[in-house]
């Protein structure tokens, strides 16, 4: 089949050569209309409980996490100044299209009682700037009387004000939000300019722009520094101007394709599908690296080009494919998770991996078919002083001290053990932020002074129309708001509750003494004549609309959370179903906790199953391989064991070093074994091409694989090697692990290949050396 396959590629290289040309050229104008995702991603599956308890919450009470939140902290938040500056910038960003509402200490609402309507009058707190100082002794105290915002848009203690912005839903899912964020960036910046004075910029709306403008940027970023770092490396092993530009121009097509796929696939970039271009490009050259190694060799051999290519093409094509196979697994299996963010990527990362394969192995040798012969100052690099003496450096290792092998292997081995011990999951929202940004410095502030951006909500459903607004159910949720108080990681809540205190005490002309509830009185029930009021007045909707369902049977507690972390979450929602059902007992109530915060955290629980579940599946199904390669279980053991070690040893040091199991670090592992699996079938393939011809000798098989082998395996290492290095430039933390701990366990993998894996093979001489074949 190879064999006819060089012989087809060479006869029409020309037809096959545009072929490539045209289908770049397609593929790079649908690059060009790649679009960014704007939601969140979906990493939760829609037959969850959570996702549905989630999904029923919107439909009956709306979003809860589409804002930006700004905070600050000054000891001047009564100075005339202060406050003209804080209102004049809240009202620049309520103009902002998409924008519906705004809430802040200058932007709130008084409640006044009208008894000629018999109804409720909402009044603004600040119409226009202050002028005198008449006017702001009256807001101070207007802002003083008015407990519904104490601890919820300021907070006296801390010296802290928040401003909330609100977004419609369709602004939420469209470039217009960023454009937003970047507009409300210029109003924060014109404030602190004016008054000196900090602001925090967080919530759900600001992380999502920041991470969308990051991606666009290291998207350009890494792909820059990659090339760059594959350009020099080849550079330096080559030392020739053919071998170094024409496989950075396959593999440019394959960055092309890899853009232009996802547009085909009507998928949206994402902080993962971000980074296919970057992979096609890393792990895409040692595909040519291999080509024109076995090229270089086969002149060698015999100098007659056509022929050395069409050898190439039969026998690296055969290897290549199947190490191919085995990376386009690693990505591929993440198809099988239930995220559908990682779906996209296993899907288009599988796909192009395969796709490049049979880029390079086509254009490589039809554009060196057409390039002169290489000079023989050209293949100098085959006979490198440094490659050759490191090569036979590990064949004397290998050769003679097997027994100090197989014990240091061990000991790696036990105390990788050690460490994966020491192994926790744990996950942030703000896991892929880096500490050192502004953004995840302006969470942690406002967690501090507000305790909490994270939305999370408490829905009662009283299983009876009406239900909701009933004194008895309102006093019991009060005590249960009071109970709640006294967990530090939560806000101060807004619900239905605190809308009928507020509207009491405007009952009561505002007298700061009334924020209650009513009084059911038998002589004059409080309750009756505040909800007529209100039923008569627009306040009805500020202050209950959004807090109780259309039949007025469930009702909704709506808190800020803290990040804290998916190993704490469970705890907290554990205490806290407790304290509920002390004051709403489960036989007379439905309580469903929910919110943002909670979808996201059983988003990362779901990847971390689905990750290992897939590096399950990639074991499983590479291990199937490799036994249709070698046909022995013998062989199967000797292949994977030394790529098993290296994973073990970087989880070890993600043990040792704390560093936790979540998405982007489970996900290096059948990344890494995909490709290290690599080095695995290009050694034994060669070892049993080789294993006849040097009659059935082991241990001269093993010694010629390790030298003519050994080469393409250093070569390719140090490009995959320095080639995920550059993705430690990335600001996400989630790209810098995968840098770090895939390089980590890239090269582990070359010497566990180039040490541990001939050893093996060395120590089966004396036996069945045909089973072998």
């Amino acid at each position: 089949m190879w064999q006819k396959l060089s012989i087809f590629i060479i006869k029409y290289r020309l037809a096959l050569l545009i072929f490539l040309a045209v289908s770049t050229v397609f593929m790079a104008y649908q690059a060009t209309k790649i679009e960014f995702k704007y939601g969140f991603a979906s990493l939760i599956p829609p037959s969850d409980p959570k996702y549905i308890d989630y999904q029923n919450f919107l439909e009956e009470f709306g979003e809860d996490g589409s804002a930006v939140v700004l905070a600050s902290q000054s000891s001047r938040l009564f100075e005339k100044d202060f406050v003209n500056s804080w209102f004049e910038m809240g009202e620049k960003i309520k103009a902002l299209e998409g924008v519906e509402n705004i809430l802040s200490y200058t932007h709130a609402f008084d409640i006044k009682r009208d008894n000629e309507k018999r109804a409720f009058v909402i009044e603004e707190i600040m119409q226009k700037p202050l002028q005198t100082d008449s006017e702001l002794n009256d807001f101070k105290e207007k802002i003083d009387k008015l407990l519904f915002y104490d601890g919820f848009l300021i907070n006296r203690e801390e010296n802290s004000i928040l401003m909330i912005v609100f977004f419609d839903e369709e602004t939420m899912v469209s470039d217009l939000s960023l454009e937003n964020v970047e507009e409300i960036k210029k109003f924060t910046a014109q404030f602190e300019e004016q008054t000196s004075e900090k602001i925090h910029s967080t919530g759900f709306t600001f992380i999502r722009a920041y991470k969308m403008a990051s991606i666009s940027e290291e998207l350009r970023t890494l792909l820059f520094f990659a090339s760059l770092f594959v350009l020099i490396v080849l550079t330096f092993l080559f030392r020739s101007f053919y071998p170094v530009i024409f496989p950075m121009l396959v593999i440019s097509i394959g960055v092309i394709w890899s853009i232009g796929c996802l547009v085909l696939l009507n998928y949206e970039l994402t902080i993962l599908t971000g980074l296919v271009p970057n992979l096609i490009l890393i792990i895409g050259i040692p595909n040519c690296v291999y080509i024109l190694n076995k090229y270089h060799l086969e002149l060698t051999k015999h100098g007659h080009k056509i022929r050395a290519l069409t050898r190439v093409i039969e026998k690296i094509g055969y290897i290549t494919f199947f190490a191919n196979l085995t990376t386009a697994i690693g990505f591929g299996v993440f198809a099988f998770t239930q995220s559908g963010i990682l779906k996209e990527f296993g899907i288009v990362a599988g796909l192009m991996i395969s796709a490049t394969f049979f880029i390079s192995l086509i254009s490589i040798p039809v554009i060196f078919s057409y390039l002169p012969k290489p000079k023989e100052k050209q293949t100098y690099h085959l006979d490198d002083k440094w490659t050759k003496s490191t090569l036979s450096f590990l064949d004397t290792i290998t050769s003679t001290n097997r027994p100090i092998i197989y014990i240091v292997s061990i000991v790696i081995v036990g105390g990788s053990l050690y460490g994966m011990a020491q192994l926790k999951p744990k996950g942030y929202i703000l896991d892929d932020v880096p500490e050192h940004t502004d953004v995840y410095k302006d969470l942690k502030f406002v967690d501090d002074k507000f305790n909490g951006v994270m939305p999370f909500e408490i829905i009662i459903d009283t299983r009876k129309k009406g239900a909701a607004s009933q004194l008895s159910t309102l006093r019991k949720v009060e005590s249960l708001q009071d109970s709640l108080a006294h967990i530090d990681v939560l806000s101060k809540p807004i619900s239905v509750v605190n809308g009928l205190k507020f509207a009491t005490q405007a009952y009561f002309n505002g007298n700061p003494n009334h924020y209650r509830l009513p009084r059911d009185n038998v002589i004059q029930p409080e309750i009756t004549f505040i909800l007529n009021y209100l039923r008569n007045s627009e306040a009805e909707e500020s202050l209950l609309q959004n807090f109780v369902d259309t039949t007025n049977q469930k009702l909704r507690i709506s808190y800020r959370m803290r990040d804290v972390g998916s190993h704490v979450l469970p705890g907290i929602m554990d205490s806290m179903q407790g304290i509920i059902d002390l004051y709403l007992p489960p036989e007379d109530y439905d309580v469903t906790l929910t919110g943002t915060i909670v979808v996201a955290f059983a988003g990362f629980n779901y990847l971390i199953t689905g990750l290992l579940n897939s590096l399950l599946i990639a074991f499983i199904l590479i291990a199937l391989i490799m036994t249709y390669l070698f046909r022995s279980a013998k062989m199967l053991f000797i292949s994977l064991i030394p790529n098993i070690i290296p994973l073990m040893v970087t989880a070890g040091i993600m043990g040792y070093f704390n560093v936790p199991v979540k998405p982007s670090t489970v996900i290096i592992f059948s990344v890494a074994f995909g490709i290290s699996v690599d080095f695995t079938i290009h050694f034994l393939a060669k070892y049993k091409q080789e294993f006849k011809r040097h009659s059935w000798n082991v241990p001269k098989t093993v010694s010629h694989t390790i030298h003519e082998t050994g080469i393409s395996m250093i070569y390719t290492s140090l490009i995959l090697f320095f080639g995920f290095i550059t993705f430690t430039i990335s600001d996400f933390e989630g790209t810098w692990f995968l840098g770090v701990l895939t390089s980590l366990t890239l090269m582990g993998a070359l010497f566990s290949n180039l040490i541990l894996l001939p050893a093996l093979l060395l120590s089966l001489e004396g036996k069945k050396r045909k089973e072998i074949e």
